[in-house]
């Protein structure tokens, strides 16, 4: 039944509550010690903006008015990538979530189907910064 006022979802979510604390869920998880160093040299890299080729979402500043932006692990650590500013990238939250938020059921192997014509901007943004740096 969907509810077609505010006042009516009210009293049928009220009448389905039989109580306020939320189920919880255990985990396990393991959490890697990234270097400083990597994740700002890819923030200062790509001057705080997302590096994904045409990327027009709006960036939200921190605190301090900085750009935020998350650091991408392209190879990723839980997967045996190194945490080295070849293998990072800066991302603004939409663009990195889309990047990692999709696992297939073993949670071994990424899966890009939606995000393949991203994922080639990223490997082409990285070669030429490979390149760059060959050249110097």
């Amino acid at each position: 039944m969907i509810a077609d006022d505010l006042s009516t979802l009210e009293q049928l979510l009220k009448d389905k509550q039989s109580s306020k604390q939320p189920r919880s869920v255990t985990t396990i998880s393991t959490v890697f010690g990234r270097s400083q160093d990597v994740i700002a040299y890819a923030r200062k890299r790509t001057g705080l903006s997302c590096d994904v080729l045409d990327c027009d979402h709006n960036p939200f500043s921190k605190l301090n008015g900085d750009a935020y932006v998350e650091i991408h692990q392209i190879a990723t650590l839980v997967d045996g990538g190194l945490d080295t500013i070849e293998n990072v990238a800066s991302r603004c939250p939409a663009h990195h979530r889309r990047f990692t938020s999709v696992f297939v059921a073993d949670h071994s192997e990424r899966c890009y189907s939606e995000s393949e014509p991203m994922k080639l901007s990223l490997l082409q943004v990285c070669e030429t910064l490979k390149a760059e740096a060959a050249g110097s």
